[in-house]
């Protein structure tokens, strides 16, 4: 049995080596998926509130929405990226996401009208 003690504790080792290698790299996996769907997410935000912007500047479009803060145009966007890559992305989930959104919308009109008003 002293024999194999050898072998059984550098078989395991082994095995720990690995179980570590497969789990460190699924970490770093994750992290850069989590990375790389927060940068498209500010992109197309970026994009949005670019739009939002040129259509309050254009005299040929009424009742435009205003400008929101940056970090609401960068939740939305960041949560249809989630969608998308759950592949949970339909009518439904859209639908709720945009209640969200537009809820957060009349949270911020209500917080800025305070600010102003006092």
């Amino acid at each position: 049995m002293e024999n194999y003690l050898p072998l059984i504790t550098g078989f395991v080792g082994v095995i720990l080596g690995s179980l570590t290698s497969v789990i460190v790299a699924w970490i770093n996996s994750n992290s850069q998926r989590k990375l790389e769907r927060l940068k498209v997410a500010i992109q197309l935000a970026i994009e949005n509130r670019r739009t939002d912007h040129e259509d309050a500047r254009s005299p040929n479009i009424k009742g435009t929405k205003p400008l929101y803060p940056f970090s609401s145009y960068i939740f939305y966007s960041y949560q249809i990226i989630k969608l998308v890559d759950d592949e949970k992305l339909n009518a439904e989930s859209l639908q709720k996401l945009h209640a969200e959104h537009n809820n957060l919308e009349v949270e911020i009109l209500k917080e800025t009208d305070k600010k102003l008003g006092s």
